[in-house]
């Protein structure tokens, strides 16, 4: 997997490599509101339940494409993200949005995410002319709809700082088109 992105297979490890608060307490979260089902729906999220977490949550709704493949729009953005990415994102789409070169990284999480049912978690820094912009841990939680497909995705942001380091990172490419939001504009 990418990006040291890591998948759910024993509930206690994955937990314990989320090392954030807002991420365990999102993960806890989603757990809860499964039930017995294998994922949670979209329309058991209660915002009042998140509260804390609330600013740093994205929710991206999943469209599958007659001809395979999908596509992905930001329906919520969290105020946090918005201040920290310096643009507003909700209702537009991930294509429209980003240089292909982040989408070519990012989307494998987003889609495996998906298909494979299970919550992801990975590190992403971003960097601009070989300078750290930003880092955080992103963790993926699957929403499924009336079908028990996803169609939607729970995103829960840590983000870090210089003196609290998680374990390694990777690499980051500028991640807005000109004129959408990047930093470059």
């Amino acid at each position: 997997m990418p990006y040291g992105e890591i998948e759910l297979f024993d509930t206690e490890e994955f937990e314990r490599l989320l090392e954030r608060t807002e991420l365990v307490t999102a993960f806890r979260y989603w757990q809860s509101i499964s039930g017995d089902r294998p994922l949670p729906t979209y329309e058991d999220l209660d915002p009042l339940d998140i509260i804390p977490i609330l600013p740093l949550v994205n929710l991206v709704d999943v469209v599958p494409q007659t001809q395979g493949g999908y596509r992905f729009r930001h329906r919520l953005v969290g105020t946090e993200l918005v201040d920290r990415f310096r643009t507003e994102h909700t209702g537009q789409w991930f294509e429209d949005l980003y240089e292909p070169e982040h989408l070519e990284r990012q989307l494998p999480s987003y889609i495996r995410a998906v298909e494979r049912q299970k919550p992801t978690v990975g590190d992403i820094e971003l960097s601009e002319n070989g300078k750290r912009i930003m880092a955080y841990r992103r963790l993926i939680l699957p929403l499924a709809g009336p079908d028990g497909a996803v169609n939607c995705l729970l995103l829960v942001f840590a983000f870090q700082s210089e003196d609290d380091r998680f374990r390694p990172l990777n690499e980051g490419l500028p991640l807005h088109r000109q004129g959408q939001g990047s930093r470059r504009d």
